[in-house]
This record gives structure tokens, sequence and C-alpha cells, in this order.
């Protein structure tokens, strides 16, 4: 709750500063000070509105292509086969078939194994090797 009032009293400030800056400016030139506060406060919303829009469309862009994990080859479901798909740990993974054209869903599955110490192998010992 303190952040959403923190970020709302920030919001107001620097909208109604470089508002109230421009309409003092305006009334010691003119003699009209409340219009011009208005008209600077939708301004500087505006501005801000499409500051957001912009910036928020360049942070997914940027997000989307930090979170790809990588590429691993997959075989399509149907037909079996191999195709290299980037994967995303933040949305489903799918891809279309080159070969038949049906769309495949990635399934990840993660596991978890113990951690553990390397037996220590002499420099003496030798390994066994079969022949055939």
């Amino acid at each position: 709750m303190k952040n959403i009032l923190l970020v709302g009293l920030i919001s107001l400030f620097t909208v109604f500063v470089p508002a109230s800056l421009v309409a003092l400016g305006v009334f010691l030139l003119i003699g009209s000070f409340l219009p011009f506060f208005l008209i600077a406060s939708a301004v500087f919303i505006l501005i801000g509105i499409i500051y957001n829009i912009i910036g928020e469309k360049g942070i997914k862009k940027v997000l989307k292509e930090t979170k790809t994990n990588g590429a691993i080859e997959v075989p399509c479901a149907f037909c079996k086969t191999n195709h290299i798909v980037n994967i995303l740990l933040d949305s489903r993974n799918t891809f279309v078939c080159t070969k038949c054209g049906h769309k495949s869903l990635i399934v990840l599955q993660f596991l978890t194994a113990q951690i553990t110490t390397p037996l220590v192998v002499s420099e003496t010992t030798t390994p066994i090797v079969e022949q055939d």
C-alpha cells in the first residue's frame, strides 16, 4: 500500500510541478493561470501515457529476447521430424512442423538429482575395457 501511495505522489509531482511552472510563466506574461495550468497538466499526462506505452513495448521486446534460454532439438509429435526450437520459460512453447504442417506442443519436465562427491581413483588404476 505504501508503494502505491509513493508512486502516486511521484506521478502527481512529475505532472503538476512542471505544469505549475508553465502556468506561472504564462501568468507572469498574460495574467491567466488556471486555464494554462489545466492545459499544461493535460499535455504532461498525455506525454506520460505515450512514454509508458512506448516504453512498455520496448521492455516486453527486451524481456522476450533475454528470456530465451536457448534452442533445443525436438521431434514433431506427429511425423517425428526433428526441429530446432527456441524455448521460453514464461510462455507456451509450440512449433509448426515444416514437413507435415501439424502444430506440436513442447512439454518441459524438470528433474532434480543429488550432488555427490566423486570417488578418488588412484593414478595406477587403469580403466577396464571390454573387447569384442
